[in-house]
């Protein structure tokens, strides 16, 4: 009844009817796969088979809350420079479209030869006044192409790669994957989710190509008798060696679980950090850029 998701609310009813009819809460979760993930299941049905479901529950709202807030700090940092850019973006269209044509005019009537920069942004300002339905309808098809190059192999690796190269997103996207991964394993083996299954589980939650396929080699690695902090020490461009330090002593004092935790927070609490100087960067950056485009405008109108 709190539900406002009419998806979710059907998935809920339904489970609720399963359950009446004598189905295990965990095999009724599975068939709903949009509203609760693989990482859900398999630790539902663990606390289910264990008789700690209350515990397992708690783990899962723990985790999914500290997901929740990761990815929000993400989001706040983009958040601003977003706005800026669009709003910047439109504002030019108008000013292109509504201001410089009346200048250009004035200019016309002058009848002398225009500065070169002067000629380029009136140049500009016809193009975007003459052109202006083709570019207002070719944006969001050039959007939805972008998105589904995205989507392929290809696009997935190339995207995946400059993340991991870009100079400032670099460390974050590392931190950021990170402290997913550690989360999530910390998570399923602490609701009692064998390690083999937590890893392949886990893999499904990165987005990261490079993080995936690193989890995919761990699966064999573990599968093969080696510990995990061994397998991971082959990914040092992408794990930083505290990770393997710290697995390595949780694997050998047993308590990879609460070591997994520990991770997490810290690596949530490196995320939280960088978002923020990640927003003292980009502002001094945005109000530079902005600037040197009102210059070029206001120089190119002047002379």
């Amino acid at each position: 009844k709190q539900t406002n998701n009419s998806r979710f609310k059907n998935a809920i009813i339904a489970v609720g009817e399963d359950i009446r009819g004598g189905q295990r809460i965990s095999d009724s979760l599975a068939k709903y796969p949009k509203a609760f993930d693989t990482l859900y299941v398999s630790m539902v049905r663990s606390g289910d088979s264990a008789g700690n479901l209350t515990e397992v529950l708690k783990l899962l709202a723990d985790h999914l809350q500290k997901e929740h807030d990761l990815r929000a700090r993400v989001r706040g940092a983009l958040m601003y420079p977003s706005v800026i850019v669009v709003a910047m973006g439109g504002i030019g269209a108008l000013m292109m479209t509504m201001v410089v044509p009346k200048i250009a005019a004035i200019f016309k009537d002058l009848n002398t030869d225009l500065p070169f920069l002067t000629k380029v942004i009136i140049g500009l300002s016809d193009f975007i006044s003459a052109y202006w339905p083709f570019i207002f309808i070719s944006t969001p098809a050039f959007i939805y192409a972008f998105k589904k190059l995205l989507d392929t192999n290809m696009g997935k690796r190339g995207f995946a790669w400059l993340l991991l190269q870009a100079p400032v997103f670099s460390a974050l996207t590392r931190k950021i994957n990170s402290a997913r991964f550690a989360r999530t394993m910390s998570s399923l083996v602490d609701g009692g989710v064998p390690i083999l299954e937590g890893i392949l589980i886990t893999r499904d939650t990165l987005g990261n190509v490079y993080y995936r396929e690193s989890l995919d080699r761990m699966y064999k690695d573990v599968k093969g008798g080696k510990p995990l902090f061994e397998s991971i020490s082959k990914f040092e461009n992408i794990y930083p060696s505290l990770i393997t330090q710290m697995v390595r002593v949780g694997e050998e004092s047993g308590a990879l679980s609460d070591v997994l935790a520990r991770i997490a927070e810290f690596y949530e609490e490196e995320v939280d950090n960088a978002t923020k100087n990640l927003s003292s960067i980009i502002e001094p950056i945005l109000m530079l850029i902005i600037g040197a485009i009102v210059g070029i405008f206001a120089i190119s109108m002047i002379q």
